[in-house]
């Protein structure tokens, strides 16, 4: 725990923050009532890291744990959730977390700006220290103009303070627009920011993590070459590498792994998480909110590298046997053994975890276990892991994906390729002509489940219409009669053009109706 330890001050700091506090009352969040004034606040130098420190919590880790269930990858079983709906293709604009996450997001810019706006009024301030506050404050808006041009669309791009009054007035900027802003923002960010730092500020965003994000905006834009290019330089960075253990990454065990790019930094008693609760068995107290589905699971390849529809290896009698590892690190089937314990969550199981056994127990008779450490069983709400953001696998499958689609491929993007596959145990590519895009994409789908890219990809693709529509499953039993028998889970709908992008959330169309709704809402 020494680790944890020298970052306890970031992560203290987060947790106890009063600098610049939020309101979520007012459109876009724009100038809480006991918002401190500016007669007594941008004075010190102190003022400038307590406003940066103050943008750092509304960077969540815990949504990427939850963007999965709106893909097919796995489900929100319980039907009170909002995640429910969204991933069943029923949700509409009084969605809390579309809401919640829209807020937050210009929450964050708005603290941005607030900092880009006032720091030059500092008088005494180490230089150097302002320009590396004023990177962070960029990269902080960029991060949240991302995410929030790839769920909602065209949306506000705000770039300095404005009040209520002008706010209910402002227009959604097409969202090549505002991606143009976050690669630009990314651009001044990252030469001010450093490689690395010291103990006491472990946790800020770093050259790398401007980079790495640059990169996945241009991913998502399919803008291939800045894409590359990006990815290129965080590679050429030398400070990143593939942690040895993949199951371990996303354990105490892999915390100040040099694979992690960027992550939003935990501590036990001071700001923690409930990733073991939330997602963990029933057998051990857990909630199974977010649940894998069968897709994912035919998703991983045969140790031969190859599908489970072409493999020799692949025995439906012993559906789990010789499978891609990364599955074994990201989730539990009937048999695997997790916490010293066998999982059994067939029908005629005498344990908790038998599938709908009860509300918390899985519906789907799978579990997701990234972040779920056994060394929080005692205090599964208490858990400190770090939640990853990026990391240096994502970078190299950008790297990837970027150069293919440029006709690119050479002996350095089959070698990130094949890094990430030698990581994970799997056999090598020799080829370009091996190196095909559903490879490539299969490659992202089982490298990140369970960390919420799949939304991402399969909005970009343009394939939700064709994975996401209809009857999906959980695991195959065999009944009394020997017969083979499917476990129903989610019968989902998706509507095109509507269910690729989320609604704009009903209040702010009630103080702006100028924002306009997004198509089918």
């Amino acid at each position: 725990m020494k680790g944890k330890q020298r970052r306890s001050a970031l992560a203290l700091s987060f947790a106890l923050l009063v600098a610049l506090p939020g309101c979520d009352d007012g459109f876009l969040d724009t100038v809480p009532p006991d918002q401190l004034s500016d007669a007594v606040f941008w004075k010190q130098e102190k003022d400038a890291v307590l406003a940066v420190n103050a943008i750092y919590p509304l960077l969540s880790g815990w949504d990427y744990l939850y963007f999965d269930a709106a893909t097919d990858n796995a489900w929100a079983q319980k039907s009170f959730s909002d995640w429910y709906h969204i991933g069943n293709g029923t949700a509409d604009a009084s969605n809390g977390t579309v809401a919640n996450i829209w807020y937050n997001a210009y929450r964050a810019i708005r603290r941005a700006n607030e900092v880009l706006a006032n720091i030059d009024k500092i008088e005494k301030i180490n230089p150097d220290l302002k320009e590396r506050l004023r990177a962070e404050a960029l990269f902080h808006r960029a991060y949240h103009y991302t995410m929030l041009a790839n769920l909602y669309g065209d949306v506000p791009l705000i770039l300095q303070p404005i009040s209520i009054a002008d706010a209910v007035k402002v227009t959604r900027t097409p969202r090549a627009q505002v991606i143009n802003q976050v690669l630009k923002d990314l651009d001044q960010a990252a030469p001010a920011l450093p490689t690395a730092y010291g103990s006491a500020d472990l946790g800020r965003a770093t050259r790398g993590a401007a980079l790495a994000l640059k990169a996945r905006a241009a991913l998502w834009e399919s803008r291939w070459d800045v894409a590359a290019e990006a990815a290129k330089a965080v590679m050429d960075l030398g400070v990143y590498s593939l942690h040895p253990n993949y199951a371990d990454l996303f354990r105490y065990a892999g915390e100040d792994s040099p694979e992690i790019i960027y992550a939003d930094r935990r501590l036990k008693g001071q700001r923690s998480h409930s990733a073991f609760s939330t997602f963990g068995p029933r057998s051990l107290q857990g909630g199974s909110d977010v649940v894998p589905l069968r897709s994912l699971v035919d998703a991983y390849y045969m140790m031969d590298g190859l599908p489970i529809t072409e493999s020799p290896l692949y025995d439906p009698a012993n559906p789990y046997a010789n499978r891609d590892p990364r599955m074994y690190g990201t989730l539990l089937y009937p048999g695997a053994v997790f916490a010293g314990q066998v999982y059994n969550s067939l029908p005629d199981s005498p344990t908790p975890d038998r599938v709908g056994n009860d509300f918390n127990a899985t519906q789907t008779g799978y579990q997701f276990i990234k972040y779920v450490d056994p060394a929080d069983r005692n205090e599964p709400n208490n858990s400190g892991i770090d939640l990853i953001v990026m990391r240096y696998a994502e970078v190299l499958l950008t790297y990837v994906e970027a150069k293919l689609e440029l006709n690119q491929v050479d002996a350095s993007v089959l070698e990130a390729f094949n890094a990430v596959r030698r990581r994970a145990g799997m056999p090598e590519v020799a080829t370009a002509a091996e190196l095909t895009r559903d490879l490539v994409r299969n490659e992202r789908r089982v490298e990140f489940a369970g960390e919420g890219l799949r939304l991402f990809d399969i909005r970009r693709w343009r394939i939700a219409e064709q994975v996401m529509p209809g009857q999906s499953y959980g695991i195959d039993y065999v009944d009394e009669d020997g017969n083979v028998q499917k476990i129903p889970a989610a019968n989902r709908r998706f509507t095109v053009p509507r269910d690729y992008l989320w609604p704009i959330p009903l209040k702010e169309l009630d103080l702006n109706p100028g924002l306009g709704q997004n198509p089918g809402y």
